[in-house]
């Protein structure tokens, strides 16, 4: 009798230990949540191109509107390596809010130059566009950069244009595309 209480409680401890360091998140309230993820492309020439992508529940902004509502921030990057360094590295960050069937808020948009590697240069943004907004169902936005391959003897002769683009929905859905030109 004493053997199978024992091994029971052996059997039931983790369990216990799991719920038990869960527990104060559940306390606390709607606990933060952040996903994140990757997508390799490999190209013909050896390097490869990462796609990350991440989201992030941003409950301090909901807690300032005065109606029931969901914020959150969502990213792409996308970068170009040989796996030994970056060549570059281009970003597009969006934040929003939404109440189930229409996007209440944008907030925080950011799309940057994430860094460059040797003999590569970023020579700037080449456009933007945006479709939608707040008070619709969803928002559209993207972006595309410009890369340059450099040497001090031929000079710029590889250009990469990568593009991101970012689609919030109004029921806090989301979704992501990017590519090189």
């Amino acid at each position: 009798m004493f053997a199978t209480i024992v091994s029971t409680f052996r059997a039931v401890l983790p369990l216990l230990l799991v719920l038990a360091a869960a527990a104060p998140a559940y306390a606390a309230g709607e606990a933060e949540v952040q996903m994140s993820g990757v997508e390799l492309e490999f190209l013909a020439d050896g390097s490869v191109l990462e796609t990350a992508w991440t989201e992030e529940a941003d409950a301090a902004t909901a807690a300032t509107f005065a109606y029931p509502t969901r914020c959150k921030r969502v990213s792409v990057t996308r970068r170009k390596t040989n796996g030994a360094w970056t060549f570059w590295s281009y970003y597009q960050r969006q934040g929003f809010c939404h109440n189930g069937s229409r996007v209440n808020s944008l907030y925080d948009y950011l799309r940057r130059n994430n860094g460059t590697g040797p003999g590569w240069e970023f020579k700037g943004h080449v456009s933007k566009w945006a479709t939608g907004g707040a008070g619709k169902w969803s928002y559209t936005v993207g972006t595309q950069g410009h890369y340059a391959g450099c040497t001090v003897v031929t000079g710029c002769v590889v250009h990469d244009y990568p593009w991101l683009q970012l689609r919030v929905l109004g029921n806090g859905a989301w979704t992501k595309s990017s590519g090189t030109g």
